[in-house]
C-alpha cells in the first residue's frame, strides 16, 4: 500500500507502481463529507482524476487536491402513479454529456428512497444532467445503453454549483 505524507498542505504518496489509476467516486469525500469537506477536484497533469484516468509512468509534482465545505444536494420524493411511496425503486442521476457515462463515474450516482418515498444525492459536479426513478438492476446506470433509453424520459436539472433543488418524481 502507497504511504501517504502531508507537510502543512503539501501532500506525498510514495510507493505507487507505474500504471493507469481511476479514482472511485465511492471514496470519502465524493458522495458522503469527510468531516464537513467534500472533494471538488484532484487535478494532476491538467487533468480533473474524479473525471479521467491517469496513466502514472513518473513522478507527478503538479497534483492539486481541492476540498470545499459546500456541495450541491438534489433531493426530492418518489411516488407511483397513486401517490405511493417506492422504496424499492431508484432514484439515478447521470449526464447528459455522454462523456461521462463510464463505470464509476462520479457524474452518475443512484439512491434508494427511504420509506417514505424521500431521496438526495449530494456533490454532483457542475453539469446538466437526468434524473429518473426506475426499476434498474445494480449498477445498470453505468451502462451507456441504458443511459440512452432513459435520457428521453429523465427530468432535466441543471447543477451550477452549491446549491439545493428539490425534483419530486413519478414512476409510471
Amino acid at each position: 500500500m502507497p504511504a501517504i505524507t502531508v507537510d502543512g498542505t503539501v501532500f506525498r504518496i510514495s510507493g505507487v507502481v507505474p500504471g493507469p489509476y481511476r479514482l472511485s467516486p465511492g471514496m470519502r469525500g465524493v458522495r458522503a463529507p469527510v468531516g464537513r469537506w467534500w472533494l471538488k477536484s484532484i487535478v494532476a497533469g491538467g487533468r480533473d482524476l474524479l473525471d479521467a484516468p491517469l496513466n502514472i509512468q513518473q513522478s507527478i509534482d503538479d497534483a492539486v487536491a481541492t476540498f470545499t465545505d459546500r456541495a450541491s444536494e438534489i433531493a426530492g420524493t418518489v411516488r407511483d402513479a397513486r401517490g405511493t411511496a417506492t422504496p424499492e425503486i431508484w432514484v439515478v442521476a447521470f449526464p447528459v454529456d455522454r462523456t461521462g457515462w463510464f463505470f464509476n463515474s462520479r457524474r452518475i450516482a443512484a439512491v434508494h428512497p427511504d420509506r417514505s418515498g424521500q431521496w438526495s444525492i449530494s456533490n454532483l459536479p457542475i453539469g446538466e444532467y437526468r434524473v429518473v426513478a426506475g426499476d434498474l438492476d445494480p449498477n445498470d446506470w453505468f451502462d451507456p445503453s441504458v443511459l440512452e433509453r432513459l435520457l428521453p424520459t429523465g427530468t432535466p436539472l441543471r447543477v451550477t454549483g452549491a446549491e439545493r433543488q428539490t425534483i419530486d418524481l413519478v414512476v409510471r
